[in-house]
């Protein structure tokens, strides 16, 4: 009986991304009635996370790379999806997420937040309409936006980091003609994605370990 309770209690999933979505998929094949919401930090669209990057490369929109809007995800879930909504607190006691001044009760609730990429250093306000991290559709959104500004002219980018995802980025943007330098703390070096290039010329081992302070984004 308790098992039955468990699984006919209402679902809370904070996040929308594959995880998020996948759960909620496999929730409602197996129960068509029960209660789902879907809370997400941004627009709630679906989307593949990959195409972040390469979608530099064929100059994509952000509106482009939506598979299904937040909208469509709702409809075909039977789920409550609510976007742009920060959870600031979980109370595990009384069971209630804190939304702002809003209290909002749950049954089962579950995280699939994801991972959040590390900030190396602090941002000076002035500079936050020119440093980006781009973990979501809302912030390739607003590169994009940027980017657009000024379509006829070059744009300048410095990667900060040269993991798998700094080297995708480098690939992708120097495909779509997109400028951009390589910023290397811990000297590390990405040997196997790509190589680094620097004003159009393949750049030296020594050249790469440069540390390219946030005055110089653009």
């Amino acid at each position: 009986m308790r098992q039955f309770e468990q699984a006919s209690t209402p679902l809370t999933i904070i996040g929308t991304g594959m995880a998020g979505l996948s759960l909620a998929r496999a929730v409602r094949s197996r129960d068509t009635a029960r209660r789902i919401t879907l809370i997400s930090a941004d627009s709630g669209d679906e989307y593949a996370k990959p195409l972040l990057s390469s979608a530099f490369t064929k100059r994509q929109t952000a509106e482009a790379l939506v598979a299904r809007d937040a909208v469509g995800i709702a409809e075909s879930l039977n789920a409550q999806v609510r976007t742009h909504t920060l959870v600031e607190a979980i109370d595990t006691t009384r069971q209630r997420l804190h939304i702002g001044a809003e209290t909002l009760p749950y049954g089962q609730l579950v995280l699939a937040t994801g991972a959040a990429p590390r900030q190396p250093f602090e941002l000076d306000p002035a500079l936050r309409g020119r440093v980006f991290q781009i973990n979501d559709l809302d912030d390739y959104r607003r590169l994009r936006g940027v980017l657009d500004i000024h379509p006829e002219r070059q744009a300048r980018i410095a990667i900060i980091g040269a993991g798998l995802v700094g080297c995708e980025f480098a690939n992708d943007l120097h495909a779509g003609a997109i400028g951009w330098r390589w910023s290397l703390p811990r000297r590390r070096r990405c040997r196997d994605c790509c190589r680094p290039r620097w004003d159009g010329r393949w750049a030296r081992p020594s050249r790469q370990r440069e540390l390219i302070s946030p005055s110089s984004v653009n």
